[in-house]
């Protein structure tokens, strides 16, 4: 997505240490992580699915800032976003990966919070330069310099088989190869999707691989409520792993990309 700000938008700063570790805790189907925010520790959403760091209007702009900008050229998963604001920050300090202050992108996200203060998302330009390794059960993020990725993996795996997947980036999204039945699939990795969603053109052509096929309700990054259909996926293969009866999927209309959220170790720059 172009950036609206052109080039005003913070510049990031990435700490010598190769391997950065960093806690997450689960706020419903998301992850959250702690960031420095103007000086203050905040919870922020992590979400690669978004291309920048954006932030939850609700708590960033006061309620008397006439200067900040409307904009709205950004999109979520159901429609455009609208009444975004650019609000300027002083400073941002994500475990060591820092911005000395600039412009950024601002809308409400008080939808996501769920009893929690969330002050934003922690899109792809914050970690770009790393490799991403979620260990769920532990409750940690690690961020890895390439060059120690494959060595830190080695290390995890004490010698159990290890699959590795190709990814190739559309934009700042990673996709993955995936079969579902007799059909192949490419699927977007997407930390920030709170259930995994596939493109509206493949219910009918999946109706075999699909159970428990319903009607339900959605909600995007944009708060807005939509209708879709969803269903059990029977069986899904990515690599040489299967995974059979456990990812719900969302139909949703004229979706660019399949999200998937189903591999915990992102080679980005293998």
């Amino acid at each position: 997505m172009p950036h609206p700000l052109g080039d005003k938008g913070g510049t990031f700063a990435r700490p010598a240490a190769r391997q950065l570790d960093i806690p997450v805790r689960r706020l419903g189907n998301l992850l959250t992580a702690t960031a420095l925010l103007d000086g203050r520790e905040r919870t922020f959403i992590l979400d690669n699915g978004a291309p920048r760091l954006m932030l939850n209007s609700r708590r960033c702009v006061p309620v008397r800032d006439t200067a900040a900008l409307r904009i709205s050229s950004s999109k979520g998963v159901n429609a455009s976003i609208a009444g975004m604001d650019i609000v300027t920050i002083s400073g941002f300090d994500f475990h060591g990966i820092r911005a000395g202050g600039g412009e950024f992108l601002c809308f409400d996200m008080s939808h996501l919070e769920d009893g929690t203060e969330v002050f934003g998302l922690l899109g792809y330009e914050v970690y770009k330069d790393y490799d991403l390794l979620f260990d769920y059960g532990a409750g940690m993020l690690t961020l890895l310099d390439p060059a120690v990725t494959d060595s830190c993996v080695r290390r995890l795996a004490c010698g159990r088989p290890v699959t590795e997947v190709p990814v190739r980036m559309e934009g700042h999204v990673a996709c993955v190869e995936a079969r579902i039945g007799t059909h192949t699939l490419r699927l977007g990795i997407d930390c920030g999707a709170g259930t995994d969603l596939l493109d509206d053109g493949l219910w009918d052509s999946l109706r075999s691989d699909l159970a428990r096929r319903r009607e339900t309700t959605l909600t995007g990054a944009d708060a807005e409520v939509r209708r879709v259909r969803s269903g059990r996926v029977k069986r899904l293969t990515i690599g040489d792993r299967e995974f059979r009866r456990l990812t719900e999927i969302s139909r949703l209309g004229r979706s660019t990309l399949e999200i998937l959220k189903a591999l915990d170790t992102l080679h980005t720059h293998k």
